[in-house]
């Protein structure tokens, strides 16, 4: 069944949407942006990285977000560490601690999401799950 419309919802606890000029702090959007999606459709659709720039860009594809839920954005720090070989596992010596926002919320973005040319593609692939 071929669809003008294909809406659809993700869904999880938590979700980072990093910020693309932060760098030694991951803040993060509420939602997820433009080419977020995009890459999240493409791979729904199972295109190749990098592939799918002009088959979802602003004049071929139209897409729409929503935010079902109320969110909140939390605070934690992350430790990275520097691992070179396997042994860096067993005994640690360089760790950097970064702040990370993380947004929370009880679950639910939707997506509209609309392109006439892979709608039943990206129909099907929707459905198998």
């Amino acid at each position: 069944m071929i669809m003008d419309i294909i809406i659809f919802e993700i869904s999880g606890k938590f979700a980072h949407f990093r910020k693309f000029y932060t760098n030694s702090s991951s803040l993060s959007y509420s939602v997820p942006s433009r080419t977020t999606v995009e890459g999240i459709i493409a791979a729904i659709l199972g295109l190749e990285r990098d592939t799918y720039y002009e088959k979802l860009s602003l004049d071929n594809c139209k897409i729409a977000i929503e935010k079902v839920n109320k969110t909140r954005k939390i605070n934690q720090s992350l430790n990275y560490i520097k691992i070179k070989s396997s042994n860096d596992f067993k005994k640690i010596k360089n760790h950097t601690q970064i702040p990370i926002e993380i947004i929370t919320s009880e679950k639910k973005l939707n997506i509209e999401f609309i392109y006439p040319i892979l709608m039943e593609k990206l129909w099907n692939n929707l459905k198998k799950d």
